[in-house]
């Protein structure tokens, strides 16, 4: 029993994993400032700002700014998690986990970026809408999406987006109906 122990002892030395050393250069300060916004869709400025405000809500003390990174990847991208978890090192359960709680994070301060505005400011986002393209009582845009088209005749080109499928930019805005 005892040289079974030996062998043991002496093999584990013999075999032993080599440590791995991931690169953990940070994107921000490696990528310029177009990358950044090509890669996370948000501005280098807003995404500092951003993690300054949800740091108190993310549990990770020491790669905040990494997670909400993974998280930015995650939601620009709309890839799976265990190709934004190999992007960034870590498994798809650590990037599950990371998104889930960046994601929680960033719902507990919705109240703060999103916001109804007043009479004044929608009065004035009427007029502003209405001069730009003639849209009556909108105080604001939603959001946009791509919508699948066939190949056009004309200007195809012009027509494929950053996906690499042919697609009309729509987007909705916001009818504001009372005090018309």
């Amino acid at each position: 029993m005892a040289a079974f122990i030996a062998f043991e002892h002496r093999n584990r030395r013999v075999f032993r994993r080599h440590r791995v050393f991931r690169d953990r250069t940070h994107p921000l300060e490696v990528l310029d400032n177009r990358e950044v916004f090509t890669r996370f869709r948000f501005p280098r400025h807003f995404i500092l700002e951003l993690t300054d405000e949800i740091c108190d809500d993310i549990e990770f003390p020491n790669r905040r700014q990494g997670a909400l990174l993974l998280t930015l990847r995650f939601y620009a991208t709309g890839t799976l998690q265990n190709v934004i978890g190999d992007l960034f090192g870590v498994t798809q359960s650590t990037a599950s986990r990371t998104i889930s709680r960046v994601t929680d994070a960033l719902l507990a301060h919705v109240g703060e970026w999103i916001v109804m505005p007043n009479q004044e400011k929608a009065d004035r986002n009427k007029v502003d809408f209405f001069d730009m393209q003639g849209f009556p009582n909108v105080i604001g845009c939603v959001d946009g999406t791509q919508i699948r088209i066939q190949a056009p005749f004309y200007q195809e080109h012009e027509f494929v987006n950053r996906k690499n499928f042919h697609s009309i930019n729509v987007q909705v805005s916001w009818i504001y109906t009372l005090n018309q």
